[in-house]
């Protein structure tokens, strides 16, 4: 990955891709070969070390609904707070700049209990930007979210690369939503890496086909001329 770019992860239920986001981590050890960031093995350093370099957005999780949003957000601020270290002024500052950064401004004081799913999912984005982490992780971050918070989160993913200088890598079930807002795509099927590449090269009728097992459709969008992708139904 390079910073400025988003790569969408894609594939079947079972392919590996939430596996692959973990122990991109540090959460799991590959059993071959090496994942390093910014030339650092992962996993030869310290978890602060870690969690100043990559930051994780994890799947939709039930949160504790009495916790406020500005507690919430100042978690990301851990792996700079030594032991009984209590957040500064400035991690306040960070914390605040996060949340207005993703739309969440003012939401402080509330609890978690009293925002919607959507909300909530701004409020764990926020949380990983407080780390100041130039690499991002991301799992099915528009899971069960409406039309309005999946086209504004994946908007903020976009703004995150291309403005801040991020790299971020999103799984994503809804290979339109990838091939309109990846920069590149990584295709997993069967824990093995079939095709990466930009959006045009990978997403198409013979890759996803014989990934996903069913018949696929591919028409140009006809205002981006990205590839728009319909399942024709499973194979016999």
């Amino acid at each position: 990955m390079e910073r400025g770019e988003v790569v969408a992860l894609i594939g079947p239920n079972g392919a590996g891709k939430s596996t692959l986001i973990r122990a991109a981590s540090g959460r799991l050890e590959p059993a071959g070969g090496t994942i390093t960031v910014d030339g650092d093995r992962v996993h030869h350093l310290r978890p602060e070390l870690v969690a100043r370099k990559i930051a994780v957005v994890p799947q939709a999780v039930r949160l504790p609904e009495a916790f406020t949003v500005l507690d919430t957000v100042l978690m990301g601020r851990t792996a700079y707070l030594g032991w009984l270290g209590r957040e500064s002024k400035t991690d306040l500052e960070i914390a605040d700049a996060a949340m207005k950064r993703v739309g969440a401004a003012g939401f402080g004081p509330r609890r978690l209990g009293e925002i919607s799913s959507g909300e909530q999912q701004l409020v764990l984005i926020a949380r990983s930007l407080t780390q100041t982490a130039p690499f991002l992780l991301m799992d099915e971050p528009t899971a069960h979210l409406d039309l309005k918070h999946e086209s504004r989160i994946l908007d903020l993913v976009r703004n995150l690369a291309h403005r801040d200088r991020l790299a971020v890598l999103v799984v994503l079930h809804d290979l339109n939503l990838a091939s309109q807002f990846a920069d590149r795509v990584a295709l997993l099927a069967a824990g093995e890496l079939r095709a990466a590449g930009p959006p045009a090269e990978v997403l198409t009728k013979e890759h996803l086909s014989a990934a996903y097992g069913v018949p696929i459709k591919i028409f140009p969008h006809p205002d981006g001329g990205y590839p728009v992708i319909f399942a024709e139904g499973a194979k016999e």
